[in-house]
């Protein structure tokens, strides 16, 4: 499975008129300050993973949590430590890798 395939796209957060924050797609990594894809075990959620070193973009410091960058397009992106999405559900949610655009479960 691939980011490509969960309609994966890099974002940025600009100002909502009512408040709060917009989330916009962006072509690439440049000024993207994480990445946005459907959750990998179907459930219809919105995983947003944001970025600890972005390009041409600071980290967004309202991120507790940053995972480290590497490529500039969807296809060659990687980040690195694992991402495990509600690890204290029950059951827990996904567990997975990004490497060169893929997704591998875990």
């Amino acid at each position: 499975m691939r980011l490509a395939d969960l309609d994966g796209a890099f974002f940025k957060l600009e100002p909502a008129p009512e408040g709060g924050s917009l989330i916009v797609r962006l072509p690439d990594a440049k000024g993207a300050v994480g990445v946005a894809f459907d959750d990998p075990c179907g459930d219809g959620s919105l995983i947003l993973i944001y970025f600890e070193n972005p390009v041409d973009a600071a980290p967004d410091v309202r991120a507790n949590l940053r995972w480290n960058r590497s490529g500039e397009t969807i296809e060659t992106l990687s980040l690195t430590p694992s991402i495990f999405i509600n690890p204290r559900a029950t059951p827990p949610g996904s567990h997975f890798y990004i490497t060169d655009g893929a997704i591998r479960m875990c």
